[in-house]
């Protein structure tokens, strides 16, 4: 852009009295590149945040993964008519996602308090429970990979801009400096 454009503008003072105020192509790059500064700013923000949720959610699925593991530890095996049963809390069915393949055990009110599946089913729930959410870690860390490009890219671009508007005022100056010299001269 040419440093003798010129726009006018209507800007308003605290007062709300509206005036003229002429702008130079200059200051008007600069204005613009501090828009782009501030709004490749905020994107890197909302990728920060995003980054942020997605790793509690991680750690939430890590955990559930943990409980897995040690509900495969502590389970007791119980024997009807010869046939291998565990019982698990309603907590854990949901975690093993079996409540509805499950006998349900209820108190004197009709709540459930535990439900009774077989070892067989229990084990593969806890197999299936397991695997699925390592393939959510797994596809939430793919994510992330082309997540760090993008931010690259945004540093990159951000980078740029910096050395655009640096080189903007660097020539600015030079030009006010010039004119100074000139008229001394």
């Amino acid at each position: 852009m040419q440093a003798q454009s010129i726009t006018n503008l209507k800007i308003q003072d605290p007062a709300g009295v509206a005036t003229d105020s002429a702008i130079d192509g200059r200051e008007f790059e600069q204005l613009v590149g501090a828009g782009l500064l501030e709004d490749m700013n905020q994107q890197l923000s909302d990728i920060s945040y995003k980054m942020e949720q997605e790793l509690v959610q991680k750690q939430g699925i890590r955990k559930e993964i943990e409980s897995l593991y040690q509900m495969e530890q502590g389970k007791k095996v119980i024997k009807v008519n010869g046939n291998q049963y565990i019982d698990v809390s309603p907590e854990d069915a949901i975690l093993l996602g079996i409540s509805g393949d499950a006998i349900p055990s209820t108190d004197s009110d009709g709540k459930v308090t535990s439900y009774r599946i077989t070892k067989e089913q229990f084990d593969e729930a806890i197999k299936s429970g397991i695997y699925l959410r390592d393939e959510q870690l797994k596809e939430m860390n793919s994510n992330n990979e082309l997540t760090m490009i993008q931010i690259q890219s945004l540093v990159d671009q951000r980078k740029n801009l910096l050395n655009l508007l640096s080189n903007l005022m660097a020539s600015a100056n030079s030009v006010a400096q010039n004119i100074i010299q000139n008229i001394r001269g």
